[in-house]
């Protein structure tokens, strides 16, 4: 596939077959990134210095002179019914060299389970965003397999340790093993071979494949199988055993660190020069002869060996990396090195030293575990970005690396836009031609709703924060809980409070929904209205848990009664709100679980599911409960109703305290429930609208959880 091929199955794809022959594509590489629209012989020519360049000048164009919008999520894609030239040339450069995307934890969040067409779809959002550098451990157990298996071990030795599906993010971070598997041999198989497609392509567009390093990580009984191996335990990571870790400096590494890239070339073949390891990922424990300059330095100078032109892409998250992994690095070469600013938006360690003068990416860390709020600095990407440019001699780019994806479109676009403006944006011009693409036409009374958006929880809270606001429907209910100024941790009681305007921000929600005569067939208008309201309910539900609670202290019983039920149908109304989309479904996920396992057996349809159900609830067993139970929840329509309003129900029902040996035996309950996964589908258009509608009405007419 050429560059070329790639655009017009892009416009194939999302456009439809006609508009293919609206466009002329031509790569044309140059000394700088950018991409151009003119016209040639009556149709729309797009140069570009490579296939996403191409892709962005594509989406630039239809953006803004068709008005149309092609979402990750959603599309509106109605054409104008004559092609539109541009007119005047336009030439765009890209001031970020680099636009990164994800984290490890997004393939365990989000896309576990994605099969082949789900996957085409967002390479081709990715591609309309000028992504370049992509960040891919789809597969990754098939590499592991093999050098397990090119190192003695049994199958059954190293399908017990390679974790399941959805947790491959945290073995690759050496995290955790043994857990969720095992997983069927063919399994590792045909998703090597999926990574396989899905590399190519991006190559062949032009993006750079970010793959996994080597820091020396095997299995924890890895000394006992082969004795006398240089093995240095790593302890553990929220309850859980990490794998052990080769001391860097043994021949041992050496061998095996050769023999684990030689492997991965083997099943993804050549061609990426991107490595991502973090050899102390949240914990970890340095072999005693070594200090973290020496594991630096001898992790780079091992890959150079493999691959002279690697670059080893490191995260920085909370103390990696330290001054002397970055000291060691530089001694190998920090040309090679890249390092991800994980929370530049509200938490950025940039500005401290910019990393010794190591590469570094300014990232947007978003959605942690895939819990939903509305929330996003717009104003600091407008602003920040170009700032951070101005200011730094070694940022080399932007990257989006939410641990999960799926929500919160407006920021994703935004972001990606900002690789383009040399200066911060005007965004009330950004977001008149946004909104006007995303619904089809503009709409001064949506234009405004979307303005109070942004003063409210679309603006900078001036604060570190992990995005989790009043998601009080899938909080664990106590007595003590109450609105305070800190993060809702997994063991506090404390909610946290909006940082905005609540009333201001409900009275943007009404006034984007006085545009649903005109937009409900909207599929953007429908998912935003999902969302928003979502978060007013929520919002409004918060108040009434705690006034719930005072009631029930004070022995105002009639009134606690009258409480909890309004908060119950709050989180009824949300539930059937959430049930309108298929990637806002309890069905929709495990239906893509169940479809992953189907062709290897019902154990293996189960076993899915199953691990499907882990993630979101108890996150990974009793293990982890204490620490990261409901960490990755999720409002899904279903899951409100069937795991979250049991919790609340039994609270509400005089039972206080309640320990949390119970929680953990009732989130089992519903983990290891054995049933027949839904065949989810999003709602027809009106159906979806009328339950938006009904909702609207809910919360114009229910005066008393507005106190």
């Amino acid at each position: 596939m050429t560059a070329k091929h790639g655009c017009e199955g892009i416009v194939r794809r999302l456009l439809g077959e006609p508009y293919c022959r609206w466009f002329l594509f031509q790569e044309k590489p140059g000394e700088k990134e950018y991409y151009s629209i003119g016209e040639e012989d009556g149709r729309v020519k797009i140069q570009g210095s490579s296939g996403v360049a191409m892709a962005a000048g594509l989406n630039f164009y239809l953006r803004h002179f068709c008005h149309v919008y092609l979402g990750q999520q959603t599309v509106q894609n109605r054409m104008p019914s004559g092609i539109v030239l541009p007119g005047e040339p336009i030439e765009r450069k890209a001031f970020s060299t680099l636009r990164y995307a994800y984290n490890y934890c997004t393939h365990s969040y989000t896309m576990p389970f994605w099969d082949e067409e789900r996957w085409q779809r967002e390479l081709d959002w990715l591609a309309l965003c000028g992504v370049n550098l992509v960040l891919d451990i789809t597969g990754m157990e098939e590499v592991w397999y093999r050098f397990l298996d090119a190192l003695g071990y049994t199958d059954e030795e190293i399908r017990r340790w390679i974790v399941g599906p959805c947790y491959g993010a945290w073995q690759q971070m050496q995290n955790m093993e043994q857990f969720g598997g095992p997983v069927p041999r063919q399994f590792f198989a045909d998703r090597a071979a999926l990574a396989r497609k899905n590399q190519q392509w991006m190559r062949d567009m032009g993006m750079a494949v970010v793959r996994q390093g080597y820091g020396g990580m095997v299995p924890s009984w890895h000394g006992t199988k082969h004795e006398g191996a240089p093995v240095c335990a790593q302890g553990q990571w929220n309850g859980l055993v990490r794998p052990a870790m080769l001391d860097t400096a043994s021949r041992e590494y050496q061998d095996c660190a050769a023999l684990f890239y030689r492997i991965q070339d083997q099943v993804f073949g050549t061609g990426s020069h991107y490595y991502a390891a973090d050899v102390f990922h949240e914990g970890g424990i340095r072999p005693r002869s070594l200090t973290d300059d020496r594991i630096g330095q001898i992790v780079l100078e091992t890959m150079l060996k493999h691959d002279s032109e690697a670059v080893w892409v490191v995260q920085a998250w909370r103390e990696n990396p330290t001054g002397e992994l970055l000291s060691g690095i530089a001694r190998a070469g920090k040309e090679h090195a890249l390092i991800l600013d994980l929370s530049a938006t509200d938490n950025p360690e940039w500005k401290k030293s910019e990393f010794e003068g190591t590469p570094w990416v300014w990232c947007m860390l978003d959605m942690y575990g895939g819990r939903v709020a509305t929330h996003g600095e717009a104003d600091v990407l407008a602003r920040e970005i170009p700032l951070a440019r101005k200011h730094s001699e070694h940022m080399r780019g932007i990257g989006f690396v939410s641990e999960a994806t799926l929500h919160n479109p407006v920021v994703y676009d935004l972001l990606f836009d900002m690789a383009w403006e040399a200066e911060p944006a005007d965004l009330n011009r950004w977001l008149k031609t946004w909104l006007t693409a995303r619904y089809g036409r503009f709409e001064e009374k949506a234009f405004l709703a979307w303005q109070m958006l942004f003063e409210t929880a679309y603006r900078d809270p001036g604060y570190s924060h992990h995005g989790g606001y009043t998601q009080i429907f899938t909080f664990r209910p106590r007595m003590d809980m109450a609105y305070g100024e800190i993060f809702n941790e997994l063991n506090s009681s404390v909610i946290k409070k909006p940082y905005y305007d609540e009333g201001k921000f409900e009275e943007a929600v009404l006034l984007l929904a006085e545009t649903g005569e005109a937009f409900w067939q909207e599929e953007s208008w429908r998912l935003d209205m999902q969302d928003l309201l979502r978060q007013v309910l929520n919002n409004r539900a918060c108040v009434l848990a705690l006034e719930e609670k005072d009631a029930w202290e004070a022995g105002r019983r009639e009134e606690q009664r009258r409480k909890a039920d309004a908060f119950l149908a709050l989180l009824d109304a949300c539930d059937s709100l959430m049930s309108i989309r298929k990637d806002t479904s309890l069905a929709g996920w495990l239906e893509y679980a169940a479809k992953a396992g189907r062709p290897y057996g019902r154990e293996a349809e189960e076993l899915f599911v199953r691990d499907a159900k882990t993630l979101i609830t108890v996150w990974a067993g009793e293990e982890t409960y204490g620490s990261l139970a409901d960490y990755a929840y999720r409002q899904y329509g279903g899951l409100l109703k069937r795991y979250y309003r049991p919790r609340w129900e039994r609270f509400f029902g005089e039972q206080r305290d309640i320990p949390v040996s119970k929680w953990y035996e009732l989130a089992m309950e519903f983990v290891m429930e054995k049933e027949k996964a839904d065949t989810a589908k999003d709602m027809e258009a009106a159906d979806a609208a009328r339950v938006i509608g009904r909702i609207v009405s809910l919360l114009q007419d229910n005066g008393e959880t507005r106190e």
